[in-house]
């Protein structure tokens, strides 16, 4: 009990002067943790983007050319069935 009443008649035996100074101090403290805080996050972010521009992009890729590949070789099946025309079995059988 006896530090805070003195910390506390400290603090007011000070000037304005350095009550502001200790109060921009203190400002200026917290805005530092907070731009280290965002800092770290902004690498974290950084580092999953690329762990997924490195992994699982070129997976998506490939799935959308294989997703148009088979749409192609099913047209190509059902114009053949349809028809009964050689050029659409051959069509087929070439796109798988």
């Amino acid at each position: 009990m006896m530090e805070k009443s003195n910390l506390k008649s400290g603090i007011q035996n000070m000037s304005i002067r350095y009550r502001i100074l200790g109060s921009f101090g203190m400002v200026l403290c917290a805005l530092l943790v907070l731009v280290g805080i965002a800092v770290y996050s902004l690498f974290s972010v950084h580092s999953e983007v690329e762990h997924v521009i490195e992994d699982y992009q070129p997976l998506v890729v490939q799935s959308a050319q294989l997703s148009t590949e088979l749409e192609k070789a099913a047209a190509g099946m059902g114009f053949y069935l349809l028809r009964k025309d050689e050029s659409y079995r051959k069509n087929y059988e070439s796109s798988l």
